[in-house]
């Protein structure tokens, strides 16, 4: 017994039970296996990760209660997941004779990729609805919409913008 009353434990096997430990969580890996795919839809690897990073990071920031960065991420996945999808339609569709785009996928705002992508039928109109409030309450990252509105970054508006990422994410079969 030493000074504070403890005892040696007892040996398992012939073996001090700290050192078979120990030996157990050596064998253990030091880092966590990388996340299945968010979204596997998505085949472009380096897309696929930035969107779902950002897609992470609305979540960090959801669980530390930072509701403009939540809100403000995922919105900027959301924007992410049209553009690729309207991307996407665009290269398997043959287009029709005088249908020549005036502006690329890359210079439209996230209000246009909704209404581009529910012209497609990449969306529903439900899902358009949606993102169109994810839209709304990103907006309010912009002081003068946030003032006019009288409204402000909560935890309604990140689930709001989380809500329009998963319904995306689910009309592309994800």
């Amino acid at each position: 017994m030493d000074l504070w009353g403890h005892s040696p434990s007892p040996a398992i096997g012939g073996k001090d039970p700290v050192e078979r430990i120990r030996r157990l969580l050596q064998k253990c890996p030091d880092e966590l296996p990388p996340p299945a795919p968010e979204l596997p839809l998505i085949d472009d690897d380096d897309l696929r990760l930035g969107i779902e990073d950002r897609i992470r990071a609305a979540w960090t920031d959801f669980k530390a209660q930072e509701w403009m960065g939540a809100t403000v991420l995922a919105g900027a996945a959301l924007e992410a997941l049209l553009l690729w999808s309207l991307k996407q339609s665009e290269a398997t569709s043959t287009p029709s004779a005088g249908q020549k785009r005036k502006r690329s996928f890359d210079e439209l705002h996230l209000a246009e990729l909704i209404a581009e992508a529910e012209e497609r039928r990449l969306i529903s109109s439900d899902t358009a609805s949606q993102a169109r409030l994810a839209k709304d309450a990103r907006n309010l990252i912009h002081p003068g919409h946030a003032a006019r509105s009288g409204t402000e970054c909560s935890k309604a508006t990140a689930l709001i913008a989380f809500a329009a990422v998963y319904r995306v994410v689910d009309a592309f079969g994800g």
